[in-house]
């Protein structure tokens, strides 16, 4: 039994986790290039709509915001 709780436990973490990275790797940088580059939204209108879609406090979207124009401008 106490095998099957760590392992329970050790299975939510991992999910946890995965989802963090997933989104910050993946789903987040995607929507801001398509609203940027596709949609032709200004840095408020995609601040707004990254804090709606993804529960984003503003500080966390402008920062990601910052980081796919620096790896746009870099890469």
């Amino acid at each position: 039994m106490l095998l099957w709780v760590r392992d329970n436990e050790m299975r939510a973490e991992g999910y946890s986790e995965g989802y963090s990275v997933g989104r910050s790797e993946g789903a987040i940088p995607v929507a801001i290039q398509i609203y940027n580059e596709e949609m032709h939204l200004t840095t408020e209108e995609i601040t707004k709509k990254i804090m709606s879609r993804y529960g984003l406090d503003e500080k966390t979207a402008l920062d990601y915001i910052a980081k796919v124009s620096k790896e746009k401008t870099s890469g």
